[in-house]
């Protein structure tokens, strides 16, 4: 992998950025999930803080008139040889293996063996954003992210 240094990059900009907006959306929500029972209401201040790094890394690369920090950040989200997938399966196994150690744990520590078992009736929602839409969206529009910035 090449590690050519390409001017323009404002790590410290945009970290500030993404942290701020994230955090201050998740922080409205969490006062206002306390404080209004409908959660389609506080659900709308969180949408801002899963997409901030995306957000931030398109505000950045697009106001520059800086044509290598397009190309350079394009180069890094579709150029396989950019992109490392052998941790990948590592990342698969060590999240799986790590709920299943959680559960034994939890039976040894007298829960039952049912936990094991895929719900028939799995709803899981923070606000009223399904959660597995959230565990998969969110990995995937923060590494697009981080890759806009980031070098």
């Amino acid at each position: 992998m090449m590690n050519t240094k390409v001017e323009g990059y404002k790590p410290g900009e945009f970290f500030g950025w993404v942290f701020l907006i994230t955090w201050g959306s998740w922080l409205i929500a969490a006062y206002l999930s306390y404080n209004h029972p409908d959660p389609d209401f506080y659900s709308i201040f969180l949408i801002p803080g899963l997409f901030a790094p995306v957000l931030v890394t398109i505000a950045f690369i697009a106001m520059p008139k800086n044509r290598q920090i397009r190309k350079d950040f394009f180069q890094r989200l579709f150029d396989m040889k950019k992109i490392n997938l052998a941790p990948l399966v590592k990342i698969c196994l060590i999240m799986g293996s790590s709920v299943v150690l959680a559960i034994l744990v939890s039976v040894l520590l007298g829960g039952s063996i049912e936990q094991l078992q895929l719900s028939e009736d799995f709803k899981f929602s923070a606000g009223s954003i399904p959660v597995l839409m959230v565990m998969i969206i969110a990995p995937i529009l923060e590494e697009i992210g981080w890759r806009g910035c980031v070098a």
